[in-house]
């Protein structure tokens, strides 16, 4: 924006061009027939470092409109596409850069962004909120710490977020174990949300991968390999229950969304067979269980992550 001020009169002009050009990018995916697109928004996390919102009140810009603009464009967005579901992606960190390119706690923006969006907002937890919280450049803090607090602040009710909001089905109760997997199904399809997270899962490898980089120690790293034991084991008894509900009620598909590569098998790469990979490990046995459960289903499975920091089909 500060490199256009002289061509336009002001932010609000600004904005306007650069809605009209997505909402046009986003026309043309759904006249090509595409019913899920993903909306990569790392500039949110602006408003939550504090280098770069004192930096937006030293312009004279105000904060609280600045992120009323930025939510207004992708509500602009969304508009009018009733038979897509929008799927929005914050991050904190950068594929070439040590640590996180911004700081700050996204429960500054979090409440208001999800329920400002017009449309319901699923929200899925990703390894940003908690499981790399343990890294000495993230903080160093009790990651399990972190996950139990997104457990008692961000799902405390049945409902989605959004300015119109729509029924999940959790496998737990508000503020308990698990409550962040969510399901819900759409024109008959069946969407599934589940908390596998980057880093392998929060499974730790040995006594290195334990304390390399991280504030962590040994008895942190038991307790890690604990809670991803019976994660994974809440993971998958969800999954084999939702595929059971789009077997029972004949759905012709059911969608699956994480926050983890969980290290699939590239073509690109002949010679390699990336599940050999043990920093992948910690999705195997959820793997297994999916290609058990995806040969046992007559419909489409679609399987939606978001840690590859690129977007690929």
């Amino acid at each position: 924006w500060e490199k256009s001020q002289p061509v336009y009169a002001d932010m609000d002009a600004y904005c306007a061009d650069i809605v009209a050009i997505q909402k046009n990018i986003v026309a043309e995916l759904a006249d090509e027939g595409c019913d899920y697109i993903s909306i990569d928004a790392p500039s949110y996390t602006a408003y939550l470092d504090p280098v770069d919102s004192q930096a937006m009140v030293l312009r004279g810009e105000n904060l609280d409109r600045n992120l009323e603009r930025s939510l207004a464009a992708d509500n602009a967005m969304i508009e009018g596409h009733p038979d897509v579901v929008f799927g929005i992606h914050l991050c904190r960190g950068g594929a070439n850069r040590p640590g996180r390119f911004r700081e700050g706690s996204y429960e500054a923006i979090a409440e208001k962004m999800f329920n400002t969006l017009k449309k319901p907002a699923v929200y899925i937890p990703g390894d940003n909120e908690w499981t790399d919280c343990h890294r000495l450049n993230n903080g160093g803090y009790d990651n399990l710490e972190r996950l139990s607090y997104i457990r008692k602040t961000m799902f405390t009710g049945p409902n989605s977020y959004g300015e119109q909001t729509m029924p999940l089905d959790h496998q737990a109760k508000p503020g308990e174990k698990f409550v962040e997997n969510t399901r819900f199904v759409k024109e008959g399809i069946v969407f599934v949300g589940l908390n596998i997270p980057g880093s392998n899962n929060n499974k730790i490898l040995d006594d290195k991968d334990c304390t390399n980089k991280s504030a962590r120690t040994a008895d942190l790293c038991a307790l890690d390999n604990k809670e991803y034991e019976e994660r994974d084991a809440a993971n998958l008894a969800w999954m084999a229950e939702s595929f059971k509900i789009a077997r029972d009620t004949k759905a012709p598909g059911i969608v699956l969304v994480w926050q983890a590569d969980p290290g699939f098998d590239l073509p690109e790469t002949e010679d390699v067979n990336e599940r050999d990979n043990p920093g992948f490990s910690g999705y195997t046995n959820f793997l297994g269980k999916l290609v058990a459960e995806t040969e046992n289903y007559a419909g489409q499975v679609l399987i939606v992550h978001g840690d590859t920091h690129f977007f690929k089909l």
